[in-house]
Formats: structure tokens, sequence, C-alpha cells
């Protein structure tokens, strides 16, 4: 009995050795097809309160920034506690504050051109900014760091403005980076107060977060196992959006809405090299926690600590690549609702 005991747990060891339930994934990557109601495929952009577009033809832009994402986690969990949990931590190398804000002041311009192309007449910013409703607005310096969410968990990402813009940033209610500033100090309250006061004009605001990795995960309140693959894949995620501010309003107000991403824009063509740097002593520690926990009948745990060594060109070009088709998009869906 010894012996065939001593032989289940050489056998559970060498399981647990070699299950790899947190893996790096070759190559460059998509994110998942987002989807809504019923699992059906949401749209390539998602309105609210369209009817705010109609009838522009004049704008000033408030905000335009872009969050970078700069580092992450994946987490799968199985069962209802003690199925085990698989963590991937992810963390971008190579890339500096100069280049992400290049790409940020390159892709402003883009922006600014769709809307004239677009025939859109794009007012000088400093009308907007100098106005009397700007006046008590609160801003922030730029850039401007702030955990945010990727893959469900707490992370790092940084937030650029064009350089134009001064060094400062306006925190709009969508931001979703906390008070922007209460009632007039907030830029939306001001933005609807401008637009009210200068009829034709109105007011847009960009926000959009890239990101660097996607991941594939197994797991779910009924399974035995849980599993994460990760790899490297920019992309504009779902929600980035164009909002536009024409005035006050009540609840049913058609005077305020916006466009957003209702699914991703990216590329799969890579721009680094993935590398496991979990260190060997932390594996060997987790096996034998693992191990513990296995025979007393709990789950296992497995965590792995990852690095995209990035070529900094091959990152801006691409970034450049999916923000413009981001431009592109929500340009022509505001266009389409004119």
């Amino acid at each position: 009995m010894k012996a065939l005991h001593v032989t289940g747990l050489i056998m559970v060891a060498g399981i647990l050795c070699s299950c790899q339930a947190v893996q790096k994934k070759e190559g460059g990557t998509a994110p998942a097809v987002q989807t809504g109601f019923l699992g059906k495929e949401k749209p390539k952009v998602d309105y609210v309160t369209p009817a705010a577009f109609t009838g522009t033809s004049k704008v000033a832009i408030a905000s335009f920034k872009i969050g970078f994402m700069e580092e992450g986690k994946a987490i799968a969990k199985a069962g209802t506690g003690f199925g085990g949990k698989s963590t991937a931590g992810l963390k971008l190398l190579g890339i500096d504050d100069a280049l992400r804000q290049q790409v940020t002041d390159v892709m402003y311009d883009d922006f600014v051109q769709q809307l004239r192309n677009g025939g859109y007449e794009v007012v000088d910013r400093q009308e907007l900014v100098e106005s009397e409703p700007f006046r008590k607005v609160k801003d922030y310096e730029a850039p401007y760091r702030k955990k945010s969410s990727m893959f469900g968990s707490g992370n790092e990402m940084t937030y650029f403005t064009p350089s134009s813009f001064g060094g400062r940033m306006y925190i709009m209610p969508s931001d979703n980076l906390g008070m922007g500033g209460l009632g007039f100090s907030n830029p939306l309250m001001a933005s609807c107060e401008f637009a009210e006061k200068n009829g034709e004009i109105r007011v847009l605001y960009v926000t959009y977060v890239v990101d660097f990795a996607n991941a594939e995960m197994r797991g779910g309140r009924w399974s035995t196992y849980s599993g994460v693959k990760i790899g490297q894949g920019l992309s504009v995620r779902t929600g980035s959006q164009l909002g536009i501010a024409g005035g006050h309003g009540g609840t049913f107000s058609k005077k305020n809405g916006s466009a957003a991403l209702g699914q991703p824009c990216f590329t799969t063509e890579e721009f680094g090299e993935v590398v496991d740097v979990t260190s060997g002593a932390y594996k060997t520690v987790q096996v034998a926690t693992n191990l513990l926990s296995a025979v007393t009948g709990g789950g296992t745990n497995q965590t792995r600590e990852f690095e995209i060594k990035a070529d900094p060109e091959k990152y801006r070009r691409l970034c450049q690549q999916v923000i413009a088709e981001a431009n592109q998009q929500l340009v022509d869906a505001a266009v389409a609702k004119r």
C-alpha cells in the first residue's frame, strides 16, 4: 500500500511538472470577437443617441487621448473555489514615452484630417478652451498614469494627449478614469454650455485604449481545469469612442451622443518577442505547493510571468495602423448619421 501511495504521489508530481496551464502563444494573435445579447456578434460601431450627430458641420475638439497598456494580467478560474486558478502576467518592454507621444501626435493629425475629409469644419481649439465655459474646467497633467483594466483585472496604462494641447488633458465622464470635475468644472458640462452658446459648433471628445496582447482562457464555474494562453497582438479596444456634445438637455435629449467601437481594430502582425521570465525557483515552489493541494483534494494553481520585448519601429508602425483604422471607422460612423 505504501508503495502504491508513493507511486501515486510520483505520478501526480509528474503530471504537475508537465502540465502547462499557463503558456505563451507563438506568433501574432487576434482579440476575441465581441458578442452581446444571446451571443449575437456586435456591430463594428455602437451608437448612443446617433441623432446627436445630425446636422453637424462645425466641430471643436475638447479632448483627444490615447491610453497605452503597459502591463496586464490574464486570470482564469475553474470551479467555485477549489478548482484552481491560472494567471499570466505580461509586461511590455522597449517602448518609451517619447514614442507614445509621437504616435499620439501623428494620429491626432490623422483624426483631424479624417474629419475634414468627411466634410466637417474643424475650428481652432483655442476658441473652445479659452471660452468662458472652459475657464473653470478642471484639467490634468499629461501623460496621465492610471490603473485600468485588461483581461478583467487592474493594470497599468498611460494616457497621452497631442503635444499641441500643452501637456494638459480633460477627463470626460465616459473615460472611466474617475471624476473629471464637478458642476461647472466638469469638461462635459462646459462642452454642452459652449455648444449652446455657439449654436452651430458642436464639441467632440475622443478616447482610445491600445492593448498589446490577447489571451485565450478556459475555465468557469463548471470546469475542472483552468488555463491561459497569452500572446502578442496590437489592438484598439472595444469601447474606444468618439463623443459629441451639442448642448444641454434632459434624459430624452438628442443633443449629446457617441459612436464607439463594437469590435476591436487590430493586427496579428508580430512586433516583438514573448519571453517567459518566471524564475525556476518559483516554479519549483509552486509545483510543491500544488502537489500538497492535489493529494489533499484541493485545486492547483499556476502563475507565469511574461515579457514582450518590442521592436520600437514595428510597434510604432502597427499602432498607427490600428489607430488610423479606428479614426476612419468612427469618423465614418459620425458622417453616416449627419
